[in-house]
């Protein structure tokens, strides 16, 4: 009877994780498909939004799917606690960023395949053509006492060449600010034969999971084939566009050469001062006389003797 009393109660433990998602309300928008950037410049994975190496996905609502009967919460998630994804790559990675307030938060456990039960992220990738269970399955988390960071691979990519060791693997967990961020690198051969090529279209969908405490957990999904089910056929789709998430300003042009200045006008020459008339000295002038004197003088005594 104990034995037969133990097994219930391990398989309604077992049961519990699943219960608290049960309820899944569907995602207004099927497959969404969004474009993908070429990073301008590979991010430094450190749980940074650097918008120079990302671009925002410009999911709606409508695209995601959530486990709580109460509309308000998926609000909350959207809008309060702002669910984000940054994505981009290059030829060798698929890079990933998944941002939220860092509100219920809560981590407790030390065992990276169960992290999917606590606050944590899973990110599903699969080729554009792919079928059933046929993805790329991996969790992060970190550890809300510890702060170690856990990773967990469930699903090898179908087609990738890679044996991919994702705990080796670029990726990060960092509260910046009141936000919590979850950072990591995929390569594109641990899920596709080859690195692909722009306008060439995978699958693509992700959880955010919220737990306060550890009997609460709230999800957002977006798009749908991981939570509720293994199908990579309802995964969102990302087609590579090969335009840069970012493209540096234009540099401004010179400013144009000042003129030199120019040289001051030569002022104009200025008239010569008259010159004084020239002045006879007096003493000069008396000499002078008085030689007309005795010259006159003796021209009178002359005449007088010749008479």
């Amino acid at each position: 009877m104990k034995k037969i009393l133990a097994i219930i109660l391990v398989c309604a433990f077992l049961a519990m994780p699943m219960a608290v998602s049960a309820e899944q309300i569907d995602l207004v928008n099927e497959n969404p498909a969004y474009s993908i950037n070429r990073a301008a410049v590979a991010p430094t994975i450190d749980g940074n939004i650097d918008e120079q190496a990302y671009t925002k996905l410009p999911a709606v609502q409508g695209d995601f799917s959530w486990n709580d009967n109460d509309t308000g919460i998926l609000n909350w998630m959207m809008n309060d606690a702002g669910v984000e994804a940054w994505i981009s790559y290059d030829d060798a990675n698929f890079y990933v960023l998944l941002s939220a307030s860092s509100g219920n938060y809560f981590m407790d456990i030390d065992d990276p395949g169960s992290i999917w039960q606590h606050s944590g992220i899973q990110i599903s990738v699969a080729p554009g053509n792919a079928v059933g269970g046929d993805r790329l399955e991996l969790g992060i988390a970190r550890n809300s006492s510890t702060g170690e960071i856990l990773v967990n691979l469930w699903a090898d990519g179908p087609d990738g060449p890679l044996d991919w060791d994702i705990e080796a693997s670029a990726h990060a967990v960092a509260i910046v600010g009141n936000r919590k961020n979850y950072e990591i690198a995929i390569p594109w051969t641990s899920f596709l034969p080859a690195a692909p090529s722009t306008g060439d279209t995978f699958g693509f969908n992700f959880i955010y999971h919220f737990v306060p405490d550890e009997s609460t957990r709230t999800i957002a999904e977006f798009a749908a084939g991981c939570a509720y089910g293994k199908d990579a056929e309802q995964f969102g789709k990302l087609t590579l566009t090969g335009e840069p998430t970012w493209v540096a300003p234009p540099e401004p042009d010179p400013e144009p050469d000042a003129p030199e200045p120019a040289a001051p006008d030569a002022p104009a020459p200025e008239a010569p001062a008259p010159r004084p008339s020239p002045r006879t000295n007096d003493a000069g002038v008396v000499a002078l006389i008085a030689l007309m004197s005795i010259a006159a003088a003796g021209i009178v005594v002359l005449r007088r003797r010749t008479n």
